[in-house]
This record gives structure tokens, sequence and C-alpha cells, in this order.
């Protein structure tokens, strides 16, 4: 058993020259406010109203004309100046991504600040205050998008730059290691997942927790990080933000079934099916064979995976009307899966006459090797003093009066039939029992809870917590005779995180930024009641 239990304080004061510090997932809108001339505007005053809140945040150019507004969650946002002597000035339509910033500059013209000129930006094609590469996805591409379990992680593959193992073995929305099996050309350094900011790690480079992709506002996956704000890792950073509440009460609700006989047969259990039905046909059984051809090799197994989402403004009738200031958003991901194993299904197990102490067979395949001896037979060897001999049991058969254990009969009524003897009596019966239809059952869900909160245009706070609770019960290869003899539930994966965020605007020029975090991982084996 292993656990990770993390917990990360951080302080930033940010001036108006700083770029945002460490890791980031906020994005930030900065640039000039110039007169007709083209000459800067000091002391103008810039208002980020952010649309699908309501909210917004004021700010002061310094001497050159220049502003920045740092920490902001992504959306899209209404950007305005004004100063006495000049008309007001709107640019409507600027969309914030995650981990981005976005320059806006703004002119004024001579006019009074009753008067107002509006004009739509425009998304701009190239990001030229980044020196990173690499892709971001929207709410609607993750909505679009289909991925094996609504996980988003899996999205990182359509990244430029991102290489894969090719895995497949992991299609679940609790493979929280499949960011392994994703890295930059080369494979050069480890990889990093933050959400809101902040580090997702659990033990063996692993994700502690995986949002869902409907509780995904946006998410960005760099893959070549020169920026000097990006120090943890020189592989993939994959920065999430998750949803938050707005204005507008909306919500979701997402059902994904998936049905394992959709997939290909694997190999080995085709072949099986195959060699079936050619000992019926050899048997003459010709009912047998036909009826082997029109049943599916593979066993029947789904997968359900279901989540809710639920966001807005809080308001508590008669109490508290939280409109533009108190937000809310909260999930529920549940999945159920029942389905059997397609890899790691080959056993050597004992053959029948084996059991019954008959091991002739095996001479032929190598009788130097599995030529068996009579135990009570050891006796010093005459021609060499220091050495002992043995005799071979005959035939290489163990009598059944040599079998005394009491315990023996009951033992070998765990082990399962096998079903791949070799019919060449010259090869060794290895891999000699294909467990096709061993059970995979597997229990998750996960919950999140945001809330975001304007105090007022110098103070922004957001908490968001999440658990998870994920258990399986796999490779239980005693199915047919012995159910549950592997044991039950015998992994399990459990996360608890919460993470707290205050955003203070002390000046003009200077931020203060406060988060604490804490993030507990314990992954382990459960043992049979």
């Amino acid at each position: 058993m292993s656990k990770k239990v993390s917990v990360v304080l951080a302080v930033l004061a940010i001036a108006w020259s700083a770029r945002l510090a460490a890791q980031e997932t906020r994005g930030a809108i900065f640039g000039r406010v110039l007169d007709p001339s083209g000459a800067p505007v000091a002391d103008a005053t810039v208002t980020l109203q952010n649309m699908e809140m309501n909210t917004s945040i004021q700010l002061r150019t310094n001497e050159t004309g220049y502003y920045e507004a740092a920490l902001l969650l992504p959306g899209e946002y209404l950007v305005s100046a004004e100063k006495e002597g000049f008309k007001r000035t709107l640019r409507s339509g600027i969309v914030l991504p995650v981990r981005t910033r976005v320059q806006v500059d703004l002119h004024l013209e001579i006019g009074a600040v009753s008067e107002s000129i509006s004009v739509t930006a425009e998304a701009p094609l190239l990001e030229t205050d980044s020196v990173s590469s690499g892709r971001v996805l929207g709410s609607r591409e993750l909505a679009d998008l289909p991925m094996p379990i609504n996980n988003p992680i899996f999205l990182t593959n359509l990244t430029p730059g991102v290489q894969i193992t090719g895995n497949t073995t992991q299609i679940t929305n609790v493979a929280n290691f499949i960011i392994k099996d994703q890295f930059t050309p080369g494979k050069v350094g480890g990889n990093e997942v933050l959400v809101d900011g902040v580090p997702n790690k659990a033990n063996d480079t692993r994700i502690a927790y995986l949002p869902q992709a409907d509780t995904i506002q946006e998410f960005k996956v760099e893959t070549a990080n020169f920026d000097a704000s990006t120090g943890n890792t020189v592989g993939l950073t994959v920065s999430m933000m998750t949803k938050s509440g707005t204005n507008a009460l909306h919500g979701s609700l997402s059902w994904q079934h998936w049905q394992q006989r959709w997939g290909g047969t694997p190999f080995f259990i085709r072949q099986q099916r195959l060699r079936e039905i050619s000992e019926a046909e050899a048997k003459g059984d010709a009912a047998l064979a036909d009826r082997l051809r029109k049943t599916p090799a593979l066993p029947s197994g789904h997968t359900n995976n279901y989540t809710a989402t639920v966001g807005g403004p809080v308001v508590i009738p008669r109490l508290y009307d939280g409109r533009d200031k108190l937000f809310f958003f909260f999930s529920y991901t549940g999945t159920k899966a029942r389905f059997t194993e397609t890899g790691n299904i080959n056993r050597t197990i004992p053959t029948l006459e084996n059991r019954e102490g008959d091991f002739s067979r095996l001479l032929a395949a190598d009788a130097v090797r599995y030529q068996i001896y009579d135990p009570l037979s050891v006796r010093p060897d005459p021609s060499r003093p220091t050495h002992y001999v043995r005799t071979p049991l005959a035939g290489n058969i163990i009598p059944k009066s040599r079998m005394i254990n009491p315990t023996y009969n009951h033992y070998v009524k765990f082990l399962p039939k096998p079903n791949n003897d070799p019919t060449d009596p010259r090869m060794e019966p290895l891999n000699n029992y294909v467990a096709v239809a061993m059970p995979w059952v597997m229990n998750y869900y996960a919950l999140t809870n945001r809330f975001d909160y304007q105090h007022s245009m110098k103070h922004r706070y957001f908490v968001r917590w999440t658990s998870s609770d994920w258990d399986e019960d796999r490779f239980d290869w005693f199915y047919e005779s012995y159910p549950g003899l592997r044991g039950r539930q015998q992994n399990t994966r459990r996360n608890i995180g919460a993470t707290l965020d205050w955003v203070y605007t002390a000046s003009p020029s200077t931020i203060l930024n406060l988060t604490a975090m804490t993030n507990g991982f314990r992954q382990g084996g459960l043992l049979p009641v």
C-alpha cells in the first residue's frame, strides 16, 4: 500500500513588470492605453468585466499607459478604458483561454467621458507573448470530441508533438497513470498535471484526481515549455481549469455506455475459440461446432459512466442573493463496469493426468528436466563417496499409494480444467489454460465542488474540494472452479483534495495571491472479508 499527501502554501507578490509565477492555470489580460497620437495615457481607469459572472475588476495605467489584470478565470471579457477629456472606449468579445496572456490595447479619442466607442475584438492568430507551444481545448471540444469514459486526459494525444506508447489497456476514467504513456519527442523528463493551478500528483508520477470532461472549463497541453514560469518539469504540462458557476443556472447530464463485444476479439481468445471448433469437428460433433461459430467468442460485458453537474449563483430565498458575487459548481461522476479480461489471460496449470500423478507425457518433451525420482530412494553413490543417487519412478508416474496428503483431493478441486493442452506430446504444456471469461468488476465515483466569491474589486476567492473512490476485482482466474479464491476488491484508490485561493489587488501595481492546497492519495489492496 502506498500513500502520498502533499501540502503547498505559496504567496506571490506580482508587480506590473512581473509575469505570472509558478504553475498558474489562470490567465491575464494586459495592454496599453493610448491617445489619438499614439502617446501613452497615464492614470486611465481600465475595467475588466467577466461577461458570464458579471463581476469586474478595476485598474489604473502607469506612466507608460500599461495595465495588466492577472489571475483571471478563462472566459469572455469586456475591457473598457476611460479618462477625463477622452471618450470611453469598450472592447467586447475578448476571449481568455486557460493559462494564456492576451494583449488588448485601447485607443482613446478626444471627447466627453459620457460618450463611448465600442469595438468588437478579434481573436489573435498567434500568442506572441508566450514562448511555449501546445494546444488549448475548450468546453465545446470537451463536449463534442469522443473520449473513452469521458476521460479528458486521452485528448492529450491529439496535441501536435505528443508521442504515445500505444497502450490501450487502461481505457478507464481511473487510468491515473495513462499520463506516463504520453511524452514529448525523445521522452525527456516527466510530465506535470495541474488542476486550478496546483499540482495533481500521486505516487509513481501518477495523477491523483481525474476530472470528468463535463467538469472542465478548458485545458491546455504544452509540449515545449521554455518559459521561466514552468520550472517543475521539462516534459508535458497539462493545465486544467475546473468549471465555475455563473449568473445563469446551468447543468448537464451525460451517460456513456460501452459494450465489450463492440471491440475486436483479442488474438488468444479468438485462437481458443477456433481450437474448440476444430476439436468439435474432429469428434464429429457438427452441432457443437455450429453452435460455437454462432456464439460470440467474447463474453458479454459493459461499462456505464454517468455524470451530473449543476452550477449557478448562490441564492437563498429571502436570505441571500449571490448574483454577481458568489457562485457554485457541483458535479458527480460514477462508473459501473462489468466485463472480462482481454489481456493477461494465459495460465499454466497441472494437466488432468498430472493431477492423477501421471507425468509420463513430459518425458517426450524433455526427459532430463521432467524425470521424477523417488525421494525415499536417496542413497550414497558407491562410485562417488560425496555424492548421492536416486531411483527414477517407473514410467514417470507417482503411485496413488504415495499420494497421502489428506488435503490433496480438496486442493485439486480449486483448479480449473485445462482448455489449451498441446496436441503434440513433444511440446510442454505451458499456458494450457486460457481464462477467456475472467471477470473484471470496477466501481468508481467522484465528487467535485467549487465556490467562487468576489467580495469586492480588491478581493477575489475560490475554494474547491474533490473526492474520489475506486475499487476493482480482477485476475480471479479461479472463476470457473472456485470464484473469489483469488481475492475480492484487491485494488483500491482513494483521493481527497482541496484548494483555497485568495487574490488581493493591493494597488494598480501590486497583486497578492495566496494559495493553500492539500492532496491526499492512497492506493493499495483490500483483503477478502
